[in-house]
């Protein structure tokens, strides 16, 4: 991780468990009317044990969101480490010990790759884990979803992104390509919100294009470092299918062993891979479009939903807003954005439910209503 990405995941932790500790004083119950005159009280109950499995590339932000927001609404944490970071994960324990956390609340777990999976599934089903929150990608969730579901449990699924930044013909083109540029390239592009497709109105393309190679300058010998050598390759394979199909790389190329060169890819086809799969690397794709049927028309052709941005005018921009089917659009700011007090997660294939606020209330509890009859009477049998 760079060291603002390493600033950022130290920062966001200290504003999760604030805003953990005002969820827990916000969960709150309704006195519903009714239609007998009975008096009903509908409370928000706790499910009990909860597995958490939380992704790698953020590695105390992503597992402290995944710990503090079913603590706050009253269950108790399984903890699934990182098979990447388990060294991380380990130190999480001993923290919330020294906080006061009662023994037994948290409880952290590490599988070898061996054995990962059968353990998962058997936590799965096994009858005192209520529900499960996952974060990390679209394909695994899809495994994890099908066995929360063969046992009925219910789950937030955080999955992949292939966030979207669209550029109207309104935009202040260096404010678009700053928040673009920095949004793909934040952490090597490992944000599961990361900028990695430009939608540009195509009368002002050649603009952007000159306008991003313009403060290119500023990153064109940074080291974008990955965690997964072996994704380097993947994602260059990516690139190459685009370019044999007609997309141009419009930045430098080769990538090394674990550092990915940042690259920018000019009108790649709708039947290439890359414009659907998420790369999780410091890889954008610029394309052109010529109305706002056409927008949407590529903007969702894409079936994930976590986050976009749009850049231009406010009118417009929140006008268009309403037709983006993500958990989170920006108006002119970049699409790498979370807040403890706002409720985060996706739609489509990136997934279900919400973690942070109001979000983590309604994703982490239940809702159960005590009704108190106020004129008990006999019921009449014989008309049954």
């Amino acid at each position: 991780m760079s060291e603002i990405a390493i600033g950022q995941d130290r920062k966001s932790v200290l504003g999760l468990v604030d805003g953990a500790a005002q969820t827990a004083i916000s969960i709150k119950g309704s006195i519903p009317p009714t239609i007998d005159g009975s008096e009903v009280s509908t409370t928000r109950e706790p499910f009990g044990p909860v597995l958490s499995i939380p992704a790698f590339n953020f590695p105390m932000t992503l597992a402290m969101r995944s710990i503090v927001d079913p603590l706050a609404c009253g269950n108790t944490v399984i903890f699934k480490t990182s098979r990447y970071i388990p060294q991380i994960h380990a130190l999480l324990h001993p923290l919330f010990a020294d906080a006061g956390l009662p023994a037994g609340a948290l409880q952290i777990l590490h599988y070898s790759d061996e054995h990962v999976a059968e353990r998962v599934e058997q936590m799965i089903a096994h009858p005192d884990v209520r529900m499960v929150n996952f974060t990390g990608s679209t394909n695994l969730g899809r495994i994890l979803a099908a066995q929360c579901g063969k046992h009925l449990k219910p789950s937030i699924m955080e999955l992949g992104g292939k966030s979207a930044a669209i550029v109207l013909e309104s935009a202040d083109l260096k404010v678009a390509a700053n928040n673009i540029l920095f949004g793909a390239l934040f952490n090597s592009g490992q944000v599961c919100m990361s900028t990695e497709r430009v939608l540009v109105q195509e009368s002002i393309m050649p603009a952007l294009e000159a306008e991003l190679l313009s403060q290119w300058g500023e990153v064109k010998d940074k080291s974008f470092d990955v965690v997964r050598a072996d994704s380097i390759r993947e994602v260059e394979g990516l690139v190459q299918e685009a370019i044999d199909q007609g997309a141009k790389r419009i930045t430098p190329s080769p990538s090394t062993a674990h550092a990915a060169t940042p690259s920018i890819i000019s009108n790649p086809p709708p039947v290439s891979s890359i414009w659907s799969t998420e790369t999780f690397s410091p890889t954008l794709t610029l394309t052109s479009y010529s109305s706002q049927t056409d927008l949407l028309e590529k903007l969702n052709s894409v079936h994930t939903g976590l986050s976009a941005s749009i850049f231009g005018d406010t009118a417009s921009a929140v006008a268009l807003a309403k037709h983006v089917d993500c958990g989170a659009v920006h108006v002119n700011g970049m699409t790498v954005h979370d807040e403890a007090t706002l409720p985060f997660g996706g739609v489509r294939e990136s997934g279900w439910g919400r973690f942070n606020g109001q979000g983590a209330i309604e994703g982490f509890t239940w809702v159960k209503n005590v009704r108190v009859v106020k004129d008990p009477h006999g019921l009449p049998l014989g008309a049954l």
